[in-house]
């Protein structure tokens, strides 16, 4: 049950608790305004895009492809070879 005392004040009877509460309507739509102002002003977490991009930008990658170009060579060369002797 909520009675109201003067235009901004109300009393708050919870009957299951017994308990009363000074309701204050001004305080809370302040206290209401800046939870709303903080929320927005709290960072977003990054998306796995952002997250993607910025790790493509900031971790440490060493271009191998030409290493693994010349590995693929040697394969090919030394299977060639191998194949070449192979019932000799």
């Amino acid at each position: 049950m909520v009675i109201k005392v003067t235009k901004d004040t109300f009393i708050e009877f919870n009957e299951e608790t017994q308990q009363t509460k000074v309701i204050d309507k001004a305080a809370i739509q302040a206290d209401l305004a800046n939870a709303k102002t903080r929320l927005n002003e709290v960072a977003k977490p990054p998306t796995n895009a952002e997250i993607l991009a910025w790790a493509k930008s900031n971790y440490p990658y060493m271009d191998t492809s030409k290493e693994v170009e010349s590995l693929n060579k040697v394969v090919a060369d030394n299977e060639a070879i191998l194949e070449r002797i192979k019932n000799r």
